[in-house]
């Protein structure tokens, strides 16, 4: 244990040394330690390791987001809201449940979430009336369920998730908008 504290104590006596003896060369560029054996000399580059790993741990993220907003629908929790829904669209609800069942199949990412959400100028009413109610019941699930949907499921970076969940409600709001979350 005596040894290891030597070492340590060397090693940054030693990083030091380098801290100070670059300084002395580049007077305007500042060094700061993070760590031993690392130095941030504080350049910001437009890339960073961190942006790069949130890309990664939000990778799936629409997809998976979106097969639990299909998931929630096809269950019971959101027949309260569905009858809202059916009450205020006029059209069956057994056709919406086929429907969604048939996208949940197909269900890959940002793709065919945004489809799901934006209403384009050659579908059919009914068409349009389930994409109403899919973003009414996506806005259900997003604000009441999804905490509790991400903390009991086997997502990796449950954090991240519960931080973009505001990213998806806006997103589902405003379908036209809708991009690559990160």
């Amino acid at each position: 244990m005596h040894l290891k504290r030597k070492i340590a104590n060397a090693r940054r006596a030693l990083l030091k040394k380098n801290t100070l003896e670059s300084q002395k060369m580049c007077p305007g560029l500042k060094k700061r330690i993070l760590r031993p054996g690392f130095v941030n000399i504080g350049i910001k580059t437009s890339y960073s390791s961190e942006d790069h790993n949130l890309g990664l741990k939000l990778k799936n993220a629409p997809k998976n987001f979106g097969r639990a907003i299909c998931n929630f629908i096809l269950s019971d929790y959101s027949e309260p809201y569905l009858r809202n829904c059916i009450q205020k669209y006029q059209f069956s609800g057994q056709d919406f449940l086929k429907y969604i069942q048939e996208k949940r199949k197909h269900f890959q990412g940002i793709i065919e979430f945004r489809s799901l959400l934006l209403i384009e100028s050659n579908d059919s009413e009914l068409i349009q009336q389930f994409k109403l109610s899919f973003q009414y019941l996506a806005e259900i699930f997003i604000k009441f369920f999804s905490v509790n949907w991400i903390f009991n499921s086997r997502l990796e970076y449950k954090l991240e998730y519960l931080k973009c969940r505001h990213k998806f409600l806006r997103r589902i709001k405003n379908p036209r908008f809708f991009t690559p979350v990160s």
